[in-house]
């Protein structure tokens, strides 16, 4: 499990807290795209995703400064920073099978870019 969380995403639901991406130093060379949960009921650490060095299309590349949502089962990562670039793009983890896909967009969204916020209220 990574021990660094620097630039790292954030939520919450019910007693676990969610952990996504992040690196070792602001900006630092070695940013990640792990997901991680901890159960504050019961103190204990769980890996969801682990980082390895290859992605596809499907998995987020290594982010930091990225928005994490939970919704309807499935948490999801928009934007981030990686390395010089903004990423605009959505990925959708779910809960259910513990697997990666990216999300389609449709028409022109908001720039997502540093470190955004958000939340899910009344489904939306």
């Amino acid at each position: 499990m990574t021990d660094y969380f620097l630039g790292c995403s954030i939520c919450s639901v019910d007693n676990i807290v969610y952990i996504f991406g992040g690196s070792d130093l602001p900006y630092g060379d070695q940013p990640t795209y792990s997901l991680i949960s901890f159960n504050v009921c019961n103190s204990k650490w769980h890996m969801l995703s682990p980082h390895i060095d290859e992605y596809d299309d499907n998995i987020p590349p290594p982010l930091v400064e990225s928005c994490m949502v939970y919704h309807d089962g499935s948490l999801y990562i928009l934007g981030g920073h990686l390395d010089d670039y903004y990423i605009d793009s959505i990925y959708k983890f779910s809960m259910n099978t513990s697997t990666w896909s990216f999300v389609n967009q449709n028409g022109q969204g908001p720039l997502l870019d540093y470190q955004i916020f958000g939340t899910v209220f009344k489904n939306q």
